[in-house]
Order: C-alpha cells, then structure tokens, then sequence
C-alpha cells in the first residue's frame, strides 16, 4: 500500500498524490474509499424540527433522495438531498425557526404520493425497498382484516392460531414521477413487514413469505414496475399443482355421486374407468377424503420406493393438516438420506423417532441465495408466532431449496458448524446484491478481515459466558438468517478496515441501538486516531434519563452526512443532523 496515501497529511496532497502515483488495478474504489479517512461529519446540529413529515426512513442507493413518510402514515414523501456541507444560520430568528430553516437548507421537497385512503389503512414506515434497476420503490400498506379465522385458511396446511391478520397490499411507485405502477393485496394474512423480515429481494425477484397460509409467494418484477407471479411455493410445488389437483378432486366427487347412487358399479370397477388408484385415497373421516394424485410424472425417485411410500403416506392419515408440497418433499429428502446410510439401520430409526417434530416444522422466513435457490427458515409454532420470546435459543431449521426442480438441496440445524463455515467464508452470498456498485463496497465477514475478527470476538464471548457454549455461540451467529434485504447501509464510516467504533452503539444494521449518554467515537483504523464523534445527545436537554433511549442512523450511501433519530418512550422523537463543516484538513 502506497505510505504516501495513507499517511495524515493535507487532503490536497492525498488527493495530489493519488492523481500522480499509479494505482495497481482493480483498486480503484478501494483507494477512493479511503478518502474518507480524511472527510468526514465533524459538527452536529442538534433538535431539528420536521414540520411536514414525521417518519424519516432512508436514502436511496445512489444518495439523491429521502424517503419519509408523513404523520398520518397514509402518504410517502420524497426530498430531493441538496449536498452535506454545514447550512448558514439565519440572522434574527427564533431557535425554533432556524432549527425548521435547518431542514429546507439540506433537503428539498420533491412530491408527497397519497397511497392509502381507507383511514384504517396504514403504511407500514418500517418497509421501504429499491428495486435493481433503481427505479422503482416497493411500499406495504396493512389494514385489520375483517374475515374470519375459516376464510383466512386458503390451503389445508395454513395455520389456525394467527391472531392479529391484516388486508397487505404492496405498492410499486416509480421514483422520479410518484406513480404507482401495481399494487398486489393479500387479504386476511400476516407477514413480517418491519425491517423488510417477511420479503427478499434479489434482481427482479421478489419473495413474500405468507405465515398465515405457509407459502411462499414468488413474483417477478418487469422493468416498468408491474408484478407478475410465477408460483407459489408451500402447499404446491409446480406451478400446475393446483391444475392436477382439481383433476383429482373431480375424479372424487364423480366418485361419491357414483357411490350414493342405487346403481353405482363395484368400486373397482369404476374406478379402473377413471383411472385413480384408491389406495392413494386417504380417508381423513367419515365423509372427507384428500386425494394425493401421483407425482411420478414429475420426479419418479419421489414416490416409485414403496417403503418411502409406506412411511410418509402412513403416518399422513394421522395427520392434521395433511402434509403440503414442500414438507413432502423435506420427509422424503430426510428418509432417503437416512436410508442411503450403512449403519444398521439406526438413522432410519432416527428418522421415524425425529418425524413428528419435522413434520410440526412452520415456515418463518425465506430468502433468495440467487434466481434459482431459496434459503428458507423452519422452526415451531410457538416460536415463529412470537410466543416463546428466547427465538434465538429455539431449534431451528434451514433448508436450500430449488424453486425450478422443487428438490430440496441441502438441510442445516441452527446448530451446524458447517453453515456456520459457509456463511462466514461467503457472507457476500446471504446478504444479496449491491444495487449501488461499484461505488460502493460490500464489505462482509468474508472480505474484511476486521469484520471477520469482530465476529470472532463475539463468539468467544458467547462461549464463555455463563450460560454459553459453543453450540449457543452457533446458534447467535445463524440467527442473522435469513437476511433481510437492504437492512446494511454501504456507508464508508462502517467499514472496519478503515475505522474502529463500538459496534454496540452503532452499527451498518438498520436496527435501533440503545442510546449511548456518550459520544460515538471513530478511531482510524490504520494509526489508532481519534478522527470525529457522533452526539446523539441534545446538550443541555432538560428531563429524566431514566427512560430507555434508542438511537437509529440513517447514513448517506457517499455523503459525510449522518442522520441519527432518538426514540424515547412518550416523547417525540428528537432528530440530529451530523455534517461536514469548516474548512478541509
């Protein structure tokens, strides 16, 4: 690495000496990024009053705009970012005025968008998401549904005990103009929509995950921001399922009507004429039966090996609800890899004992490894619906799934040493794309090696503490999966090889921290130097501190410019603007 680059010095001459000294290829942002070890926010403007919108959320990738969303949560507001250096103060105005002045010097209002006109209708000011080709923003909406409990049961595996369901509806706007390209509505459903936990995004795919109905909805989005489905992944597989299945279902009732008439043939023998084997026709009571058609056509290794037939068919009569697709095919991917085994029979004997509880698993979350891969969270009732609070210590599930071939790939317990070793050595992989390359690096565990020693030290600190250990320490880590998209800010300020910082305070995660009573310190990574603060504290700032504080930064994307929101129970929600100011070093 180049000395003269990195050494403190005059901005004039790094900027001098990177013009004129070569720089080794593919290099080129790395050298840019550090730059901001010498730019960087070092004043504060304290309690700024926002008038017009109550709800600041982010910037957009490439640092134009804000998205915000106004007091009654029925509209989305989008400023226009004017640039990062220090305002004038105005001349013979009231604090209060100047603190309002303050916001219209940094930002410019570009449109206010009405999306919601039902007054129950709210959007959701946690879920704000850019699509690849930057244009487009995906909004969510909910309303309390006012369906019952039956009606909200779309498929035979959808859950029975949600509370709370909502009418969700997700927009598509446009950015440049507000309009409002699609709207796709799910009605009587529940999906995690804080910190954007119940979605991936990934290219033009985009992925719901229905905690309601245990599905996965897949859609992708065109270029002119509309939605168009592909299929929907949980009680079907393919696409066509529900086609083979209502073909099936005919076959049955021409059955009972045949049956309940007087001249009805011997079963077998109208049965050959239709085609369907009765002993694939489970007898769920006295007068319902689910009719399981024959997959062979799609994949005959499923379905041909009678003893797997035996043991997943068997076990479905006793079962309420009846297994969808997708926990079919994770039975018959663990019976096979138990029966592949030459052990005596002992993990085919593991595999009946361990059925029930694989067999009870929900769908949490889901995320997109790429276009053709999902990574998709299983674990128990009580802990995805939120009623056992300890999540993180709960058994877990990850299963790889391929949405083209419907196989499942591979299956991880929260506790496995292995995905831990695939996630930090590809980390880059399980956060996603970055939508603002190249000028900005993702820097993840796998490419940092600060990062990657962070993460050691907090696994350390999980092992030894008092109720620790390391599988406890497996199970800390792996609870960041599946990530949520977009919830990191590509900030410089954030990258560990440039500056040192308390992760506790602040972090690139979009997730509130506790408030700290002291400044955020950042240090220089390569000679230990203190170079700025971050005060989230209004000095001087009357009232009890007994109250728990959280802080959350919204950071420009290549900007020194920081946004720090401090929450407060009962209180409103104190906003500072952390800037460039005085003259270059």
């Amino acid at each position: 690495m180049d000395k003269a680059y990195v050494s403190p010095g005059n901005l004039v001459n790094i900027l001098r000496n990177r013009e004129l000294n070569f720089q080794k290829p593919n290099t080129t942002y790395l050298k840019k990024r550090q730059l901001y070890q010498h730019v960087y926010p070092n004043h504060t403007l304290y309690n700024i009053a926002i008038s017009t919108c109550i709800f600041l959320k982010r910037f957009t990738p490439d640092g134009k705009h804000l998205v915000c969303f106004s007091r009654n949560q029925h509209a989305l507001q989008l400023y226009t970012f004017l640039g990062p250096c220090s305002p004038k103060k105005p001349d013979n105005e009231s604090p209060e005025a100047e603190s309002g002045a303050i916001f219209q010097q940094f930002f410019s209002l570009k449109y206010e968008k009405i999306l919601t006109f039902d007054p129950a209708e709210l959007l959701c000011k946690d879920f704000c998401l850019v699509t690849s080709n930057q244009k487009h923003l995906i909004l969510a909406s909910a309303c309390p549904s006012t369906a019952s409990s039956a009606e909200a049961c779309r498929y035979p595996s959808s859950l029975n005990c949600m509370a709370n369901l909502d009418d969700i509806t997700f927009y598509v706007m446009e950015i440049e103009s507000g309009k409002i390209c699609d709207r796709k509505t799910f009605k009587s459903d529940f999906i995690y929509l804080s910190h954007h936990s119940g979605v991936s995004l990934y290219g033009q795919f985009f992925a719901i995950t229905s905690l309601q109905n245990q599905c996965i909805h897949v859609f992708q989005i065109k270029e002119n921001g509309t939605f168009v489905g592909l299929r929907t992944i949980g009680w079907y597989n393919y696409d066509d399922d529900e086609l083979e299945l209502a073909k099936y279902e005919e076959f049955n009732e021409q059955f009972e009507t045949r049956q309940r008439s007087h001249s009805a043939p011997p079963d077998a023998e109208w049965h050959g004429r239709a085609g369907i084997d009765l002993s694939r026709t489970l007898s769920l009571g006295s007068s319902t039966r689910l009719e399981v058609p024959s997959l062979s056509h799609r994949d005959p290794s499923l379905v041909d090996n009678p003893d797997e037939q035996s043991i997943l068919f068997d076990d479905f009569k006793h079962t309420q609800p009846p297994l969808s697709g997708f926990k079919h095919r994770l039975l018959a991917y663990l019976y096979k890899k138990a029966k592949s085994v030459d052990d005596n029979g002992m993990a085919l004997q593991n595999f009946y004992l361990t059925f029930s509880q694989f067999e009870s698993l929900v769908l949490w979350k889901a995320q997109f490894l790429d276009e053709t891969h999902l990574l998709v969270k299983l674990s128990s009732v009580e802990c995805v619906t939120g009623r056992n609070t300890e999540g993180t210590n709960q058994t877990a599930f990850f299963v790889v799934y391929n949405i083209d071939t419907t196989m499942i790939i591979a299956l991880y317990e929260n506790t496995s040493e292995e995905l831990l070793s695939l996630f930090e050595h590809h980390s880059e992989s399980f956060r996603g794309p970055n939508y603002n390359e190249p000028a900005n690096l993702n820097w993840t565990w796998s490419n940092n090696a600060f990062a990657r020693l962070i993460l050691k030290k907090q696994q350390y600190a999980v092992r030894n503490a008092r109720n620790g250990g390391p599988s406890q320490a497996v199970k800390r880590v792996l609870a960041a999966l599946p990530y949520s998209p977009q919830s990191f800010s590509e900030s410089p300020y954030f990258d560990p090889s440039l500056f040192s910082y308390d992760e506790k305070a602040i972090s690139a995660s979009d997730r509130p921290k506790p408030c700290q009573d002291f400044p955020i310190k950042f240090y220089l990574r390569s000679t230990g130097e203190l170079k700025f603060k971050i005060n989230t504290n209004v000095p001087n700032r009357g009232g009890s501190r007994v109250s728990k504080r959280y802080a959350t930064f919204i950071v420009h994307p290549d900007q020194p410019f920081m946004i720090s929101l401090q929450h407060t129970l009962m209180q409103p929600t104190v906003v500072n603007f952390h800037v460039r100011s005085g003259e270059v070093e």
